[in-house]
């Protein structure tokens, strides 16, 4: 049963495979071949290669060869025999073209070409003597290509490579062909300069033994050698090999098939050329249906031996541009060819891996180098800490942040080394970091404030970014630190203005509340002291008169009772208070509109006179014993500002360095440094007052411009002098004010105003 099932498929593919391939064979196009000699024949079989060659080359062509076999048989005894062969094999399935080769199968075809193939395209190769009678019996779609041998252009290379040549030798045989070129190559050697000599009609015996005789400035020209003078055959290679073997001078040639004999070469006829040749011819009339016209110029071709050439001493550059060398041993590359190109497939292989290695270390190194230029130039600190919280590497900045001289230095601390022992939350630094690289290690990038502290001690408030790195494959921490302690004073200092903004509506208002009271207050105790201390007015005399008594009476007892001393008391408390209410009063005011400009030095002369003469510094400290240096600049420039109010800003300043110097008498004598210079770049004037007193430490420093902060004893401070010092400078002026301080270093404060204002314009609240 399988076998049955097996046979029913395999019959339907079998008789397709066949209707498919005989479709296929009719669409080629048929070609037969004659050649007018035996299978084997040199000359032959180079026609018959080059004509298959080619039609591989073009369509799809099949490609029928016969041989008349007329070499070993006459043409007469191989005709008729030839002519059933034909007749029987073609007569039903005619070719579409023939190509005959050689002279005796043209001689066949006039006989029976239109009989056997009727108008069937004929072309030839290897025709000798032509001459168009040979056509008549063909039809009118006959065409070809011309055998003729180049006498002219074998002498022209013959000269080309011995231009020293004395004698030439011309040596042809009995045969008809060499009688017919003898004829052709006579008149072209009639005009040559060199001696000619003619050797044909002799037998070997009486060639040979003068070709022996030949020497180096001497050719031999071979037309053809197949017969001598005694009868004695020879094919065209033995022929030609018996006078190479022979003669001592070069020997030359007319036909390709005398090479590889020991025969140099010449313009040849060559079997390849004739097949190629007329095969084209064939594939144009299949391709376009026109026949194309005869080729009657023989397409020869300059052929050397390589062999013979180096024999007789002649190189390959001596040949024309257009010859033709064969039997050349091959070059190291064609003899080495594969083991070559693998070579080369090998080095570029090799050098396309160096060149991408190459460039992936250019950009690995482009990469680095714009990390390190980042690294290197960033204003902001930058360090690598390992797991072991050791600092691998760090750029420049990092050094100047910490006040570190050199790398090496830095790299022997750990981020503990350069923090306090405690942060401000109270937590041990060492731990904390710790918590903090692991942290980042593990997961994501960390930022945070962290308190520092430089090698010189100081401590100060950074901004730290901790980033994971893998470098190399392994894991570091990239820790980038920003001082931010100006960033911090700005937030104290911003804080700070919200505060005393808040304040100041509070003080207006407590101002207003207490001025009236106080006017009372003060009207009656003058009131009082009139009617008590004064015997002169003429109301008190007669009211004390009424009373029974005397004014001198009256004034006695209060002086004994001390009233007026009472009363002044009062009055002086009574005028504190309302200095307090104007201080509250101008703390409250933003704006004036009694801006003009001024003279930086002469405000500061008149604030030194004002303070030299007044009353509450010359009753408690002597402000001529203080010494001032004054430091001014040249060309300082005018000032747009409110003079009371700067001068009240200055004057306040000096009251309170005053009292701290006379406070620590007996240290340092007291002393005021007054500098006065001028900023073009900010277009600034900057004021500065420093004196030699106990100064005051950080915490003070930050709240001194607080309200109604004072580290005066009760009694002798209110906390609002610097304040609304504060607020006349950054608020109505628009400049700043600082002061800088360490613990028995003095304290200088540093006034920058605008040399141009825009807040004078501003109403008054």
């Amino acid at each position: 049963m399988k076998k049955l099932v097996y046979q029913t498929l395999c019959i339907p593919l079998l008789l397709g495979s066949l209707f498919f391939s005989r479709a296929a064979a009719e669409d080629l196009s048929r070609v037969l071949v004659i050649h007018s000699y035996h299978k084997g024949f040199i000359w032959t079989d180079g026609v018959d290669a080059a004509i298959r060659d080619e039609f591989s080359r073009g369509q799809d062509v099949q490609v029928m060869s016969e041989f008349l076999d007329t070499k070993r048989r006459p043409l007469e005894v191989m005709a008729p025999i030839f002519h059933r062969f034909l007749e029987e094999k073609y007569s039903h399935d005619p070719p579409d073209a023939i190509i005959v080769s050689d002279n005796n199968a043209l001689i066949f075809m006039q006989s029976v070409h239109r009989d056997l193939f009727g108008n069937v395209p004929l072309f030839f190769c290897g025709i000798n003597n032509f001459h168009p009678q040979m056509l008549e019996k063909l039809g009118p779609r006959v065409t070809g290509v011309v055998e003729k041998t180049d006498p002219a252009g074998t002498i022209r290379l013959i000269l080309h490579l011995q231009p020293d040549l004395e004698r030439l030798i011309v040596v042809t045989g009995m045969s008809a062909t060499a009688r017919e070129i003898k004829k052709e190559t006579e008149p072209i050697l009639s005009g040559f300069q060199q001696e000619v000599i003619w050797k044909d009609r002799l037998s070997s015996r009486e060639l040979f033994p003068f070709l022996e005789t030949l020497g180096r400035k001497d050719a031999v020209l071979l037309i053809a050698f197949n017969q001598d003078s005694d009868g004695t055959f020879y094919s065209y290679q033995m022929g030609a090999r018996l006078i190479s073997s022979r003669s001592r001078a070069p020997v030359y040639g007319l036909w390709d098939h005398y090479l590889n004999t020991g025969v140099v070469g010449g313009n040849m006829v060559n079997a390849r050329d004739q097949g190629r040749t007329v095969a084209r011819q064939c594939l144009d009339l299949l391709n376009t249906g026109r026949i194309s016209a005869i080729h009657e110029q023989s397409p020869n071709t300059i052929l050397v031996d390589y062999q013979a050439l180096r024999h007789h001493g002649f190189k390959s550059s001596d040949l024309p541009a257009q010859a033709v060398v064969i039997n050349q041993p091959p070059s190291f590359y064609q003899s080495h060819k594969l083991l070559i190109w693998s070579a080369c497939v090998f080095i570029l292989v090799l050098i396309l891996l160096v060149v991408t290695l190459a460039g992936n270390i250019v950009r690995r190194r482009e990469s680095e180098q714009k990390y390190r230029n980042l690294f290197e130039l960033s204003m902001d600190a930058i360090f690598l800490i390992n797991m072991d919280l050791e600092i691998l590497d760090c750029n420049p900045a990092a050094l100047t942040l910490f006040c570190i001289d050199t790398k090496e230095d830095f790299l022997l601390l750990n981020p503990a080394d350069i923090s306090p022992e405690f942060q401000p939350d109270g937590k041990p630094s060492f731990e904390k970091a710790v918590k903090l690289v692991n942290m980042v290690m593990e997961s994501k990038a960390r930022y945070f404030e962290w308190r520092h502290c430089k090698s010189t001690g100081q401590e100060f408030d950074a901004s730290v970014l901790l980033s994971r790195m893998n470098i190399g494959g392994k894991n570091f921490v990239q820790a980038t630190v920003r001082d931010i302690s100006d960033q911090k004073r700005a937030q104290e200092m911003l804080i700070q203005s919200e505060k005393m903004m808040s304040v100041g509506g509070l003080a207006a208002g407590m101002a207003h509340e207490i001025n009236n009271p106080l006017a009372g207050m003060l009207q009656s105790a003058t009131v009082l002291t009139n009617r008590l201390t004064r015997p002169d007015m003429p109301v008190n005399i007669e009211a004390a008169l009424e009373s029974g008594t005397t004014m001198e009476a009256i004034a006695a007892f209060m002086a004994r009772r001390q009233v007026p001393k009472i009363l002044e008391a009062i009055k002086t408390s009574g005028a504190r208070i309302a200095a307090i209410v104007e201080n509250m009063l101008s703390f409250a005011r933003k704006g004036d509109s009694s801006f003009s400009t001024h003279n930086p030095v002469e405000l500061m002369e008149n604030v030194l006179t004002l303070a030299a003469t007044d009353f509450d510094l010359k009753k408690h400290y002597d402000f001529k014993n203080i010494t001032i240096q004054k430091e001014y600049g040249r060309d300082l420039p005018q000032i747009l500002c409110e003079a009371g109010k700067i001068q009240q800003v200055l004057l306040n300043i000096l009251k309170n360095g005053a009292q701290a110097m006379f406070e620590q008498a007996g240290k340092n004598p007291p002393e005021f440094v007054i500098r006065i210079c001028h900023e073009p770049a900010a277009q600034m004037l900057r004021i500065e007052i420093q004196d030699n007193g106990p100064g005051m430490d950080k915490e003070t420093a930050k709240r001194i411009f607080e309200p109604f902060f004072t580290t005066k004893p009760i009694g002798l401070g209110t906390g609002l002098g610097l304040s609304i010092s504060y607020f006349i400078i950054t608020e109505n002026h628009g400049g700043t004010l600082a002061v800088y301080s360490q613990p028995g270093k003095g304290a200088n404060f540093v006034i920058r105003l605008p040399l141009e204002t825009s807040f004078h314009d501003q109403t008054p609240a």
